[in-house]
């Protein structure tokens, strides 16, 4: 439970370290995409990774199992959100909404 409290603590200062870096102006328009694109491309994946390879388990199965699952509900919730979208004949922006939740952005590299 410490651990996880403590994850949320760092989590909430970098929000609050870019809030203010935002509010005060020092990065422009362009830098945000940059960063934008560095962290979604770079430190997102290396996060997860470097999650993944701490785990302390006798048996690497369960955690090959895991990512296995993962990505085979990361390519079905597309699939999901099309149909289901089509099927309420609901506009695109929901479509979004289904598939992009922020669990892929904070909850997995936590």
């Amino acid at each position: 439970m410490e651990a996880i409290l403590g994850q949320l603590i760092i989590l909430l200062g970098y929000i609050v370290l870019g809030y203010s870096i935002n509010k005060a102006g020092i990065l422009s328009d362009t830098s945000d995409k940059i960063f934008s694109n560095f962290l979604l491309k770079v430190t997102l994946p290396a996060s997860i990774m470097g999650s993944a390879i701490g785990i302390e388990t006798d048996n690497k199965i369960n955690a090959i199992i895991v990512l296995l699952i993962a990505t085979f509900i990361f390519i079905l919730i597309p699939l999901m959100a099309s149909i289901f979208v089509k099927v309420f004949k609901l506009d695109d922006i929901y479509k979004m909404m289904f598939t992009y939740p922020n669990l892929g952005f904070m909850g997995l590299p936590i």
